[in-house]
């Protein structure tokens, strides 16, 4: 075995694409690109000291290979993308930067090739985008089901949910979500472009309009932990769904009969080499050890046909909960036979069932893609519907829970932050536990992003205090710090409540204390290097022994509560986007330019109000 995999790494490193502009330092990958001779010593590429810039090098922030090669590819587009503006702007000096982006918008719009609707078959290239979109999302939505808390699965259905409303709620001209965008960007691609005068054009549109959508009514499946279904005719069985009759595949002559075993050692294997988190790793194999507990680990994977998979998914229905904690020792089927016996009603949950057969639809789509099987015996619509979920809704703070909240020992004077929090005494320590839920409430920051904050992560942009929220650049902070998506990455200017309160004061002493470093180096990580688990923990017992009545809010409530405050102040949706790391809506043409400043989020962010919420006593004379 050690031989295979040796030779597969080798088959890996010999058969991986290269790209001229990757670097490697230590762990972390690099991009690393020369400047066009013509613009050297111009614009911005100028060294500090005044001398021309010969090369462009910065991280890629990952050390996955794979993804290394994936980003390069993307930064070497904008790169090209920012030479052919310094370019434009040394041929037109005159020119303000909005008239500046006008007329290069001209000027690539009229090298496009005009087309006529019936030069294309719009039903066909509609159909071809939707693909692209769920090539993008079966990529991304599983690894989200098993990296994400259930809260952060809950938003990014209500994420999607909402941005789904976006597109159902368009007028017939409005050019934002209309499809028009998505339209343009797929034919420019193409070198082609609709002609602007064609009557058929919004009809066009319309069909690029649907297939985001049903994109979107599929990634909510998904994320439900269902099996996507079409919801619009058009794309119904479009995107290879299984149709095939229940049968049997015999093997091959001469062929092996491939065993369970062998099954699993191989995606697991596979999910090593994709450098695939431990914790989504460790997530896959309990589940596969529940098949090969039932099934046996000799079970030839040809032989696992629906009905069996049915009636282990059956056995599965029966299992406790938190069986390994409340019954120590014993195996799967142990378990359930002594919690028949002392009748323990506690058993798995819709959503918990189905996340466990998505992953036995994963396994089972690696066999049929090396030719084991015919058939995923995993993967029928009536398993979905079975397991299907009720959705919740989240239990939100009121003004009265963030007075009591924020009026406790804690705020209001303590033994201490750790075990002495809820103890009334004359310290009023300043660390972890006591900003970062202002920073969420304030900021509407995921609970990772607060915790993984380092003294760096606080500066100064146009003379305005900001929050960089990324994966940094030293070796050290990119081997500890996590990000839910590309979005999240951005620079958010500091609430104006959060400096009253003396934050700055705070990050200061911390700055001064030694080198760059963690905010909240007294924060401790989980196994996984994650430092929001024992936290959320911990703020759950918080919230229960300081409010009346808020027991089924969490740390996420008040990122629930920041879009509701941003979205009563009346703030456009793109600018919600920014400030909360969310993709917008309509993401083609936000994927241009460096995004807003600092000065323009800072007067949206001054919008967010808690009208009734006291934090006088904690603003430091």
């Amino acid at each position: 075995m050690r031989s295979v995999r040796l030779w597969c790494k080798f088959y890996e490193l010999q058969t991986m694409p290269k790209h001229p502009g990757l670097r490697k330092r230590g762990n972390v990958f690099w991009i690393g690109r020369a400047v066009p001779k013509d613009l050297r010593g111009k614009g911005p590429f100028v060294t500090k000291s005044g001398k021309p810039k010969g090369e462009i090098s910065y991280t890629l922030d990952t050390s996955d290979r794979k993804e290394a090669i994936r980003r390069v590819h993307e930064e070497w587009v904008k790169l090209d993308e920012q030479f052919e503006e310094e370019r434009f702007k040394l041929r037109n000096p005159g020119l303000s930067r909005s008239n500046r982006a006008a007329k290069r918008a001209r000027e690539r719009e009229a090298r496009l090739r005009r087309v006529s609707v019936a030069e294309v078959n719009p039903e066909r290239e509609a159909i071809s985008y939707f693909q692209s979109l769920e090539i993008h999302s079966e990529r991304t939505i599983s690894d989200l089901l098993v990296s994400l808390s259930k809260e952060e699965l809950e938003e990014e259905i209500e994420e999607r949910e909402f941005e789904l409303g976006s597109w159902q709620d368009v007028p017939l001209r409005h050019y934002d979500n209309d499809g028009a965008s998505e339209m343009a960007e797929y034919f420019g691609r193409r070198g082609k472009r609709i002609d602007p005068d064609d009557p058929d054009l919004q009809k066009v549109a319309n069909l690029f309009r649907r297939a985001r959508m049903e994109n979107l009514h599929r990634d909510i499946f998904r994320l439900r932990g269902e099996l996507p279904r079409a919801t619009d005719a058009l794309f119904d069985s479009r995107n290879g769904g299984e149709t095939a009759p229940d049968s049997v595949a015999g093997a091959s002559p001469g062929e092996p009969d491939w065993t369970l075993g062998n099954l699993v050692e191989q995606q697991l294997t596979e999910m090593e080499r994709a450098h695939r988190s431990p914790k989504t790793i460790d997530t896959y194999r309990a589940s596969f050890l529940l098949l090969v507990d039932y099934f046996g680990i000799e079970k030839p994977v040809r032989e696992i046909q629906r009905k069996e998979m049915s009636d282990f998914l059956c056995e599965l229905e029966k299992t406790p909960t938190r069986r390994k904690s409340r019954y120590p020792g014993k195996s799967w089927r142990e378990s359930i036979a002594l919690a028949d016996e002392v009748g323990d009603e506690s058993r798995l949950g819709a959503r918990t069932l189905e996340n466990h057969r998505a992953r036995f639809c994963g396994l089972f789509s690696q066999a049929k893609r090396l030719g084991w099987i015919q058939v995923n015996p995993a993967d029928d619509k009536m398993f979905a519907v079975r397991f299907q979920s009720e959705p919740t809704t989240k239990e939100q703070f009121t003004i009265e829970h963030l007075n009591q909240m924020f009026s406790a020992p804690l705020y209001a004077g303590c033994q201490n932050d750790q075990m002495g929090y809820n103890q009334p005494g004359s310290n009023r320590p300043r660390r972890g536990r006591f900003w970062v839920p202002l920073i969420g409430l304030f900021q509407g920051m995921r609970l990772n992003e607060c915790c993984q904050l380092w003294t760096t992560d606080v500066l100064k942009v146009d003379g305005i205090p900001v929050f960089r929220v990324s994966l940094g650049k030293t070796e050290e902070e990119i081997a500890e710090k996590r990000l839910k998506t590309s979005a999240s990455r951005r620079v958010v200017p500091i609430h104006p409540e959060l400096i009253q309160l003396g934050f700055l004061d705070f990050v200061n002493s911390r700055t001064e204390a030694g080198p760059p470093g963690r905010l909240f180096p007294e924060l401790k990580s989980n196994k996984y290097g994650l430092l929001s688990d024992y936290f959320s923990k911990w703020f759950t017992r918080f919230v229960r022994g300081t409010t009346d009545g808020a027991s089924g809010a969490t740390f996420h409530s008040f990122r629930h509560m920041f879009k509701d405050a941003i979205r009563e102040a009346d703030v456009s949706e793109d600018r919600c986007c920014a400030l909360g790391g969310r993709s917008p809506g309509s993401a083609v043409h936000h994927s241009y330019g460096q995004g807003f400043k600092p000065g323009t989020l800072l007067e949206e962010l001054e919008k967010v109000r808690y009208d009734g919420l006291n934090l006088s006593h904690l603003c430091e004379e």
